[in-house]
């Protein structure tokens, strides 16, 4: 039984951010295509050159992939019989901190026939993800309200169910105001990951800190000035807070702050309680979003908890920051 094995000689960008020097993976000789640290590459591969004559029978279809990487990266494969069209499920490729090589088994993806894997039908779509900027399952998301109407309570959608087209509530940068942001991407990745759980609140008597006034904190030196009022008004003891437990992102994950900006998660200074005087010592501020009239104001991280899942979720939205549940976070690309 005659086996016919090809390289690529073609490639073509995956998304906006596809592999670096992604022609050093047309041939084994020790130059590498590579994926930047903390980032996700797509491309595609194409142009294989088979030539197997009409009426032959396809029993195997294989994609041999010589790799290696670190212990939280990730790479995939699919194919597509159909120029791009139609893709098969993604293939996980099993992890390998030295370098060898894996034969992915994509019999089953179609009904192989010498046409389907012709240059003008057939692509391997190899993506890459490294780093781990995710999000746990379960974490929910408001969707953007189809009227427009952010006045009243959103409806919550958590992450595996949300689907490529659907809307959630972003940030418009330049507005400084809420905005919809459509969901580009949405990729599952099963392993063994670590997560951080920012445990964050507010104490009920707190006012909010109105979109208005987080506007002006673009423009006007008076941060410092709002750090001190909130911890003026921010209870002393733990219990007297409304936590909101569900942001679970991956340590390199962004998220906004306060003070800093866009600072990572493993980044992130929780508050504490100090020996002398059991006061409790604040240290980063976050950006929450409250319901049922949407507003903005800066939460107290209080606690950050390290937790160890099997799913974790790479979300890609049309804006830069969007909003899980009740606090907003930067796209972790």
């Amino acid at each position: 039984m005659p086996t016919e094995t090809r390289s690529p000689t073609a490639n073509e960008l995956g998304n906006t951010t596809g592999w670096t020097n992604p022609s050093n993976a047309h041939v084994s000789d020790n130059q590498y295509a590579s994926c930047p640290t903390y980032g996700v590459c797509k491309t595609n591969y194409k142009n294989y050159g088979f030539n197997i004559p009409a009426g032959s029978t396809i029993n195997s279809v294989k994609v041999k992939v010589e790799h290696y990487e670190g212990a939280d990266d990730v790479i995939q494969v699919e194919v597509s019989w159909d120029g791009g069209i139609t893709w098969g499920p993604l293939h996980e490729v099993p992890l390998r901190t030295v370098e060898g090589i894996d034969a992915i088994d994509v019999t089953g993806d179609t009904a192989w026939t010498p046409a389907k894997l012709s240059d003008a039908n057939f692509k391997v779509h190899s993506y890459g993800w490294t780093g781990g900027a995710c999000f746990a399952e379960n974490m929910e998301f408001p969707l953007y309200p189809k009227d427009g109407d952010l006045s009243k309570l959103p409806e919550f959608i958590p992450i595996q169910d949300l689907r490529v087209g659907d809307v959630i509530i972003g940030w418009d940068e330049k507005t400084f105001n809420f905005c919809s942001s459509k969901v580009l991407e949405n990729t599952r990745h099963v392993g063994d990951f670590t997560v951080h759980h920012l445990i964050s609140g507010v104490p009920s008597e707190l006012e909010n800190v109105t979109i208005e006034r987080a506007r002006a904190l673009r423009h006007r030196e008076d941060i410092k000035e709002l750090v001190k009022e909130l911890e003026e008004k921010y209870s002393q003891t733990y219990p007297k807070y409304k936590y909101f437990k569900d942001q679970l992102l991956t340590g390199d994950h962004p998220i906004p702050t306060l003070e800093k900006g866009d600072v990572q998660v493993a980044d992130l200074v929780p508050a504490y309680i100090r020996d002398s005087d059991k006061q409790i010592i604040f240290g980063d501020y976050l950006w929450g979003c409250f319901g049922p009239v949407i507003k903005t104001r800066p939460i107290p991280l209080l606690e950050i908890r390290l937790r160890k899942v099997s799913v974790v979720y790479d979300l890609q939205c049309e804006t830069k920051y969007f909003f899980k549940h009740y606090g907003m976070v930067v796209e972790g690309k």
